[in-house]
């Protein structure tokens, strides 16, 4: 049973994760710090990975702390330092330091918007007044002086975007209230604004994707699946059940990985023709099954897979620490 909340602030020189239960009493609390540095006067950079390492421990710890499982945290929120521009290629690698908020070396910058849009008309439509703090300066800087790797850059996201990345959400997502500091959102329409970035020559398909506040974004199930099986094969995300399953019967995908109560349900009352074949370590659910058509020439493979985790002894161990395989359920072995 899910019995706390956790809370964890990204913030300008560290992270600070809090464990509350359900009456709102603080239970832990863990801060790590992870600093800045200052190549030049005026320069301000992060390491975007030693930021998300350092956030992830003090997690670690402040569950540790508590003395609690992991599992029994219902949800965590988010808060994070803003107006942090961090570029990453396509596979989320960050090319270079994150610029951070406090870095002022785009001066030229801010005069050559100045020269393009007037300093009324920029705080008429974007809410800002014109300045070295706002994402779009810095991305013009590095057009300027940093051709090769904004040439290798997929995204340019804020700090926020980038921890929840990390933690499980499938792209890089920006609070609404915190899109206004890319410096080219209209603020009377809640959207980009497209004239000042085709007169400066950007996609707003560089940026984070703009989202109100509060919105789940992402699950650990899914961070299981991106760090232990993308290496090695291809994963897509549905939004829905009936979309996963519609991929798996047109061929789309070889096996849908699911909440394992939702597989038992696919397979034993929903849908016929379907398999449930394996049974991974989970949550409160009980875990995730490998949902395959009846046929799918899957199964040996997995029979051969299930058989070696029984031979050395991994599976005995997984099920008694983990989940009981609920009476009278079919999986695949190597019987």
């Amino acid at each position: 049973m899910t019995q706390y909340l956790a809370g964890v602030d990204v913030g300008t020189t560290g992270a600070r994760c809090m464990i509350f239960d359900l009456d709102g009493t603080a239970v832990a609390r863990h801060y790590c710090d992870y600093g800045a540095t200052y190549p030049r006067p005026g320069w301000v950079e992060q390491d975007p990975e030693l930021l998300t390492a350092r956030t992830m421990e003090a997690c670690r710890a402040a569950i540790t702390t508590a003395g609690i499982d992991p599992r029994e945290i219902a949800s965590i929120g988010f808060s994070a330092q803003r107006s942090v521009a961090c570029p990453v290629t396509a596979d989320g690698v960050p090319v270079r330091p994150m610029f951070s908020w406090q870095d002022a070396r785009t001066a030229e910058e801010v005069e050559a918007l100045r020269e393009l849009i007037s300093a009324d008309e920029y705080y008429a439509q974007n809410g800002l007044p014109l300045g070295t703090t706002w994402i779009i300066t810095k991305l013009l800087w590095m057009r300027k002086h940093e051709p090769q790797l904004l040439a290798k850059t997929a995204r340019i996201v804020q700090n926020q975007d980038l921890v929840l990345r990390a933690f499980g959400a499938d792209d890089y997502y920006t609070d609404l209230c915190c899109a206004v500091f890319y410096g080219v959102w209209d603020v009377h329409r809640a959207t980009w604004n497209r004239p000042l970035l085709e007169r400066l020559e950007l996609d707003p398909a560089l940026f984070g994707r703009p989202t109100p506040p509060g919105t789940q974004v992402g699950t650990i199930y899914h961070s299981y699946l991106t760090d232990v099986i993308q290496p090695e094969q291809d994963v897509l995300v549905y939004d829905t059940n009936a979309d996963s399953l519609t991929a798996l019967d047109n061929g789309t995908v070889d096996a849908v990985i699911q909440d394992l109560q939702i597989g038992i349900f696919n397979v034993e009352i929903q849908f016929e023709g379907m398999a449930l074949g394996g049974i991974l370590p989970g949550g409160e659910a009980g875990g995730l099954g490998l949902v395959t058509e009846l046929d799918s020439p899957l199964i040996p493979y997995l029979n051969s897979a299930i058989a070696a985790l029984k031979a050395d002894g991994t599976h005995e161990a997984l099920v008694e620490e983990w989940l009981p395989i609920p009476p009278g359920l079919q999986t695949y072995s190597e019987e």
